[in-house]
């Protein structure tokens, strides 16, 4: 009877430990209360992408990143990039029951990413998409989106350009450094007066796409948009 009862012990934490993995790997959302701390992570429902904290090669910071899951191209996107976290800090994402998603670190600074109006009682989760996005939302309104700040990198479905309700500016800024993803020297910006894509160095013009033109290939008469300043051979380049 003994080998009987050990073996079925055996099978039953097998079981156990299989369904606790399980939800550990497709675990893409937080709640409120729910921390993510340097040694977790939140991973798409397609695991295309992976939310969580990166630490650059030879540093000793810590960043709130996305990245694709399989590969090695490197975060794209970083939430907290002007303010890192040092590693011995214990940097944790929270969502807290008082509606902030904010990152903390033991005996230091906060850093807000999103604070619910004090007056509304709202039922909050933040979810990675498998867009690449990380969407805070509350009955399926969006309240706060990582797509909203942008870094030095634009996925499908990102916009660059004036959101001129809101005055809100979506651009790509480059990285200082190859280690060091604070605010660089480039931007990347949409111009919608000229319809122009402008890369500035400090500020200052350093090169314009051309204005969004239509043009016609021989192929079929295939009517094609394309920036002045962009190679013609569609087959070497697409304007996704």
């Amino acid at each position: 009877m003994q080998p009987e009862k050990s073996s079925r012990r055996i099978v039953v934490l097998l079981i156990f430990l299989h369904f606790l993995f399980s939800q550990v790997s497709s675990l893409d959302t937080l709640k409120q209360g729910d921390n993510l701390n340097s040694s977790s992570q939140l991973v798409s429902a397609k695991r295309i992408f992976t939310l969580g904290f990166h630490t650059p090669e030879n540093t000793n910071n810590s960043y709130l990143a996305i990245w694709y899951t399989v590969g090695s191209r490197g975060p794209v996107w970083i939430g907290n990039r002007e303010k890192p976290v040092p590693n011995n800090m214990n940097p944790e994402l929270t969502l807290s029951t008082r509606g902030q998603l904010i990152i903390t670190q033991s005996g230091g600074e906060s850093f807000e990413l999103y604070a619910a109006e004090s007056n509304k009682n709202q039922s909050l989760s933040a979810t990675l998409l498998d867009t690449g996005n990380f969407v805070l939302s509350s009955n399926g309104e969006i309240l706060w989106q990582s797509f909203d700040h942008p870094t030095d990198t634009l996925l499908p479905g990102m916009k660059l350009g004036v959101n001129h309700r809101t005055r809100r500016n979506w651009k790509l800024s480059s990285w200082a450094g190859e280690r060091n993803p604070v605010s660089g020297a480039f931007t990347l910006e949409w111009d919608p007066s000229v319809r122009n894509l402008i890369v500035k160095r400090r500020g200052m013009v350093y090169w314009t796409s051309g204005e969004l033109e239509d043009y016609y290939i021989e192929r079929g008469n295939l009517r094609v948009k394309q920036f002045e300043n962009f190679p013609r051979e569609v087959d070497i380049f697409n304007l996704m």
